[in-house]
């Protein structure tokens, strides 16, 4: 589970897994937050197809186009379009699945309340 920059955190922990296929299916499943990560990053050229290695069921992105803190990384280029913003661009790996919600905030606990269960 990643939140705003702990998507980075998850994105550099699959890359140095993916380095050994012992490591195949090792995370169950990945959940990201109004996370900070260029929007393509799950493209299969890009991280995608490492995702698609080392995690096992899914990976789910809760964004929200109503983050005011992830639109002012994409306005002032801080970030390549957050994919925690408006989700995902282009094709993405075949087990990464993406959620529309409306925190109050950008804060963890405000997106946390936006779904009904977890994982």
């Amino acid at each position: 589970m990643g939140h705003s920059l702990g998507a980075q955190v998850i994105l550099s922990t699959v890359e140095l897994l993916a380095k050994n296929s012992e490591n195949n299916g090792i995370i169950e499943s990945v959940h990201l937050f109004g996370a900070s990560i260029p929007a393509n990053s799950l493209s299969p050229k890009i991280h995608g197809n490492k995702f698609q290695k080392i995690v096992n069921k899914k990976i789910m992105n809760y964004y929200s186009p109503y983050d005011d803190v992830l639109k002012a990384a994409h306005d002032e280029k801080w970030v390549d379009s957050p994919i925690g913003y408006r989700g995902a661009l282009g094709t993405a790996c075949k087990k990464y699945h993406q959620k529309q919600v409306r925190p109050q905030n950008h804060r963890f606990a405000s997106y946390a309340k936006t779904i009904k269960s977890f994982p």
